[in-house]
């Protein structure tokens, strides 16, 4: 009886340990899946910023291929690059303090 009594406490004590090692584990594990968790999000943040940039950029491109079809950006193209002008227009150029 005392034999039987003594494996019997020998045995809940090695299933003792087995749940606290299998405790630590976990515990442990959970750490690290919520640090991993932390910088998903943080990715996540990231990510959405870079998406909301570049919806943002798509648009700018958007609205200045609109104003590329137009014939305002084709005289404004001509006046910068060529400096056009119409038969009716007067251009005044400001003096360099160079030249006086």
């Amino acid at each position: 009886m005392r034999n039987s009594l003594k494996k019997r406490q020998k045995g809940i004590i090695v299933i003792t340990l087995a749940v606290l090692a299998l405790f630590a584990v976990l515990f442990s594990r959970g750490l690290e899946l919520r640090k991993r968790k932390a910088e998903l999000e943080r990715q996540v943040a990231i990510l959405k910023e870079e998406e909301t940039a570049a919806y943002e950029r798509t648009d700018e491109l958007k609205e200045r291929r609109s104003y590329m079809s137009t014939i305002r950006y084709i005289e404004d193209l001509a006046r910068e690059k060529l400096g056009l002008v119409y038969k009716d227009e007067v251009i005044f150029k400001e003096k360099d303090d160079d030249e006086e």
